[in-house]
């Protein structure tokens, strides 16, 4: 396959991925915490905008796709999420500010991309923490979609650097993860 094929994969298996995430969270089985789609929004715009820059080309557009879904994620949290919010939760809003600015305002494309993937895995922390206790209040296929999809966005990138490879080879492994403890903790 061609890097357009893999990423109109892409595009395809994110959005199938998160429709029973979004269908789950509208009928009140899912329960996303507000903060953390927040901060991934926040993020998600920085990493699109990163991608687009530093060449990732047809891989840009399955991140960008997945920014789109993840900021109308956040805006059902706010009605039908998660709102235990911690100070952590805070810190991590503003890393995600942080990192923005560091792409925005600094213009250091490389840090600003290592800040804001790694604050996003952080930032997953109180979701790992759910999922843990409650491995039922998250959509398993999402998570296995998406381990999917970011391992595609690397096929369909155009350029391989720092820039457009850490993100998605970390969310790959952090994917696979999350589907592992949904799957040992709802055999318990």
């Amino acid at each position: 396959m061609d890097k357009e094929t893999f990423a109109i994969v892409g595009i395809t298996l994110t959005i199938i991925g998160y429709l029973p995430y979004i269908t789950d969270t509208i009928k009140g089985k899912t329960t996303p915490h507000l903060y953390s789609w927040l901060v991934w929004s926040v993020l998600g715009v920085t990493n699109s905008a990163l991608f687009f820059q530093n060449g990732g080309g047809n891989g840009s557009f399955v991140h960008l796709t997945s920014t789109i879904i993840t900021i109308f994620i956040f805006i059902l949290s706010i009605f039908k999420g998660h709102k235990e919010i911690t100070k952590t939760d805070k810190i991590f809003l503003a890393l995600s500010v942080i990192a923005f600015t560091l792409w925005f305002f600094i213009d250091q494309p490389g840090f600003a991309a290592i800040f804001a993937t790694s604050t996003s895995l952080l930032a997953l922390g109180p979701t790992i923490r759910k999922s843990w206790t409650h491995p039922h209040s998250e959509t398993l296929s999402t998570y296995i979609m998406n381990t999917i999809r970011h391992t595609l966005v690397i096929l369909a990138l155009d350029k391989y650097s720092l820039i457009t490879l850490f993100n998605p080879i970390m969310w790959s492994f952090v994917n696979f993860g999350i589907s592992l403890i949904l799957i040992f903790r709802r055999r318990k």
